[in-house]
């Protein structure tokens, strides 16, 4: 899940971070002291959220996934927006599987050249009813 310049095991750009944290909420979540990952939602516009998640690459071997993805589903329930969506690597199947873990529903299978480096994503989204 992610904004489309980030994906998970991307460089660490904390002037990005800064920026994503200002339009919205975020969280961070450290292992040993270390931040590992850093996920979040912020407000298109009213009814509207993206979310965006960026983390270390061996993250999900360090963490209790359950725990995390209910925090993260949690989180996202309570969100006070009707739609939230994100966009995953076209061909990074891990990242497909944890969003539709968190709920969401792949709408396009194929945004091609969606990001500055002309990489491929998938958009998904959850939707209250």
């Amino acid at each position: 899940m992610q904004v489309p310049d980030f994906q998970l095991g991307t460089e660490w750009q904390p002037e990005r971070m800064l920026e994503l944290e200002q339009k919205g909420m975020g969280y961070t979540m450290v292992h040993n002291g270390q931040p590992i990952l850093c996920a979040g939602v912020f407000s298109i516009w009213p009814q509207r959220g993206h979310a965006w998640m960026l983390g270390v690459i061996d993250w999900s071997k360090r963490v209790d996934l359950r725990q995390g993805l209910k925090f993260a589903r949690s989180v996202l329930s309570t969100y006070p927006v009707r739609r939230i969506e994100c966009t995953v690597l076209a061909d990074w199947e891990p990242g497909h599987t944890l969003v539709r873990h968190l709920g969401f529903r792949m709408e396009a299978k194929r945004l091609r050249c969606y990001d500055p480096e002309g990489r491929d994503f998938s958009l998904y989204a959850r939707i209250r009813e």
